[in-house]
Order: C-alpha cells, then sequence, then structure tokens
C-alpha cells in the first residue's frame, strides 16, 4: 500500500514507482498487488514529484516461502527533509519477515 500526506497536492499529479529486483513498475497510489515466486527481493519504492524523479526513495528487503503473502506499507514524505517510510505490515499471523539490509 502507497500514501502520501494529506493536502500534498504534488502527489496527486504523479504515481508511485516501485522497483522489485529491478524490474521498474508505475503503480497508482493505494493498495498494488504482486504476485512474485518464492525467494529473495529487494524493493524500492519513490514517489516522484515535480522536480525530482526519486524523491522519497527507500528499499527494503524480503524473503518470500511457498504460500506466503506479505504486505508493506510505503508513506512518501512530508517535506525534503522527513525520509519516507516502507515497512512490513504485521499480520495477525506471521506469513514473512523481512531481512536486514546487507
Amino acid at each position: 500500500m502507497t500514501t502520501y500526506p494529506r493536502f500534498e497536492l504534488r502527489y496527486m499529479l504523479t504515481s508511485p514507482t516501485i522497483t522489485i529486483n529491478g524490474k521498474l513498475t508505475e503503480a497508482p497510489w493505494g493498495l498494488s498487488r504482486f504476485e512474485l515466486a518464492p525467494g529473495e527481493y529487494d524493493v524500492h519504492v519513490a514517489a516522484p514529484s515535480l522536480f525530482r524523479a526519486r524523491r522519497g526513495q527507500t528499499v527494503i528487503f524480503v524473503r518470500l516461502a511457498e504460500g506466503d503473502v506479505m504486505r508493506l506499507r510505503y508513506a512518501a514524505p512530508r517535506s525534503s527533509l522527513t525520509p519516507a517510510t516502507l515497512e512490513v505490515e504485521a499480520p495477525t499471523v506471521p506469513v514473512a519477515r523481512a531481512l536486514p539490509r546487507p
């Protein structure tokens, strides 16, 4: 799920970019679904603004096992001085985990 701060009109004019293991995808703000094979993935998310292509870029490394379902949440930064966040949302039953960055 991708979100941006309320009343931040600059985000309404763009879509976030999601890169999974080097494959770039543009997705609308909100919930996006990706079906992936078991394995390790590096997920990069950025929110392009009108003046910078990679504003709020952040990355997370995840490992998926057979049958795992994982939900990531990206929150775009409020300003250029604050970082974006990308994290695994806590499921009701643990199904996957994020790996530390190497």
